[in-house]
């Protein structure tokens, strides 16, 4: 939580805080703890994903990849997979870079992009929790699935292999 918070925080005067604060933590007297944490999520996610993401379905692309893969990747790796699909890398930039300060981190030689905190993965798994934000895991492993393909075709044909054993 307190990652979380310090992510919304920084660059702030002190009074601009507070005021971020108080609107982050209205209205949650009579919510569950989980209620809660889904609350300030959206509230965190509604305030850094900048307007130029105009569209969801992108944002749920880059942060169904860090989701999805059981190895983590480094964002500039992140990028190259989601380029088969018109992400220009600089958009998956703009995603991370406004989620790096308390919600995923890089760790690692390679700087392999992390979850801060579990709960964040968990809450956009969950489409009663995340709403606008849930990330459906199977269609997510799909879509790598299908990008995954795409490279393997592309490298086929750059090496002008073809199905003929001659």
């Amino acid at each position: 939580v307190t990652a979380v918070f310090n992510s919304i925080m920084s660059g702030l005067s002190p009074h601009n805080q507070k005021h971020r604060l108080q609107v982050l933590l209205s209205d949650v007297d009579d919510m569950s703890v989980a209620e809660r944490l889904s609350s300030t999520f959206i509230r965190i996610l509604d305030t850094n994903i900048p307007s130029n993401v105009s569209h969801l379905e992108t944002f749920r692309m880059v942060m169904g990849v860090v989701i999805t893969l059981l190895t983590p990747l480094p964002q500039h790796t992140i990028a190259g997979l989601l380029q088969y699909c018109a992400i220009k890398a600089n958009v998956v930039h703009t995603i991370i870079t406004c989620l790096q300060n308390g919600l995923l981190a890089c760790k690692g030689e390679m700087n392999e992009l992390h979850f801060s905190h579990t709960s964040l993965k968990n809450f956009l798994l969950v489409s009663n929790l995340s709403k606008r934000y849930h990330i459906d895991s199977t269609l997510q492993n799909e879509f790598l699935a299908n990008i995954c393909l795409e490279i393997m075709l592309r490298q086929l044909v750059l090496c002008k292999l073809t199905g003929n054993r001659e």
